[in-house]
């Protein structure tokens, strides 16, 4: 074996491996942390939409209800000669409704807090006469979660893509 300058005969030193392998060594560490903190983000995420969703069918479930003693007080309505009066006076009292008469039947607007921020909000048509619509009571016109910002319960301000800004 020659030793010519430090050099040894068979290429690279033992220095340029050991770099290389700190290096991987490094790259392998600092993944496994970005992995786990996106676990970590995964799981935070999951659990606010699982209580997201658990607060959303509690709401649903708060309107289904308010529907139902809606339809209790619209049973005992019927028969009267004043459907709207009678069944708007019957249910009056009920937090979360709003009735208003529209050509002897009755538009209740139901509405349930889902959080903070947003509600669910039913709208439903209640008939003065069933016979005239195959038998139903009422109607479901619609059902959506509204968002609403501040104290005076206005929706959010949102661009609808005409009139554009100048």
């Amino acid at each position: 074996m020659s030793k010519k300058n430090g050099v040894r005969p068979g290429g690279a030193g033992i220095g340029y491996v050991s770099v290389i392998i700190i290096f991987a060594m490094v790259c392998l560490a600092v993944f496994a942390v970005m992995s786990i903190r996106a676990a970590q983000s995964g799981d935070g995420l999951n659990r606010r939409a699982g209580e997201y969703t658990a607060q959303y069918y509690e709401a649903e479930n708060k309107a289904n209800e308010l529907l139902a003693k809606l339809d209790e007080c619209a049973y005992n309505s019927f028969g009267s000669d004043f459907f709207a009066d009678s069944f708007i006076e019957s249910a009056a009292g009920t937090d979360g409704v709003t009735l208003t008469e529209e050509s002897g039947s009755v538009k209740a607007v139901i509405s349930a807090q889902i959080d903070e921020r947003q509600s669910i909000e039913m709208t439903v048509m209640f008939f003065g006469e069933p016979s005239l619509h195959g038998g139903a009571r009422f109607e479901v016109l619609g059902r959506r979660s509204v968002t609403v910002t501040g104290e005076s319960g206005d929706s959010l301000n949102i661009w609808n893509g005409s009139d554009l800004p100048q």
